[in-house]
């Protein structure tokens, strides 16, 4: 695998790593961020609880699930999502900003991984580690596991590309998803008209309702 150009900007890693004394301050220099998390925390929280079939309002609705947070800071957004059961992983290239997310999840009494790498050095070690896997599972007689390494090893490059770029079409696989359902449920349509007015409703949540004029009110003298 050749070594991908590296995505840290090391003025951005200087200007944040001056901030990691005080990042955890509501008040201070990241006060923006700290008024941000609690609607990026509910996202994160409500799409893993509904992809993986969980009650979003138990407080421990993430356990046994394993997260990484790249870029993580001072782990701002790590630490909540350790608090929820999440085997979390911080990853961040600063040394005093990972410095700071250890001594404040030491004090907050939260496991997290934290760990100075960047998203490169991250998946170098994947290869890494799949090199050694791979070769222990060829050597065994488990032919069902051997498939799957295979096709992984097939497809290693772009499954580890996810680490720079992660962008994935998942959103797209979900609406084509719901969209071969309509179609079978349908089992079929009399005009493509009626195949996309059903598309529509359930895909897009459109209200297709007419909108009918009020009835004529009457005074009574």
């Amino acid at each position: 695998m050749t070594s991908p150009r590296s995505s840290v900007d090391h003025a951005e890693v200087e200007r944040f790593s001056r901030h990691a004394a005080t990042w955890w301050d509501a008040r201070g220099p990241m006060a923006a961020l700290h008024k941000f998390n609690p609607v990026r925390l509910a996202y994160i929280r409500d799409q893993a609880a509904k992809r993986f079939s969980r009650d979003a309002k138990k407080l421990d609705c993430l356990k046994g699930l394993h997260m990484l947070d790249i870029g993580c800071g001072a782990g701002i957004l790590s630490e909540p999502l350790a608090r929820l059961g999440a085997h979390m992983v911080g990853a961040d290239p600063s040394q005093k900003n990972i410095e700071a997310a250890s001594a404040h999840a030491r004090e907050s009494g939260v496991a997290v991984d934290y760990r100075v790498i960047t998203a490169e050095e991250l998946a170098a070690a994947g290869e890494r580690f799949f090199t050694q896997w791979y070769r222990t599972v060829m050597r065994s007689k488990l032919e069902p596991v051997k498939k799957v390494a295979r096709t992984l090893k097939a497809h290693l490059a772009h499954l580890l590309t996810y680490f720079q770029h992660p962008i994935t079409n998942a959103l797209t696989e979900g609406f084509n998803s719901k969209i071969q359902a309509i179609k079978a449920d349908a089992r079929g349509f009399r005009s493509f008209e009626n195949y996309r007015a059903r598309i529509l409703f359930f895909c897009g949540k459109l209200d297709l309702f007419p909108s009918l004029p009020s009835p004529p009110i009457h005074y009574v003298p």
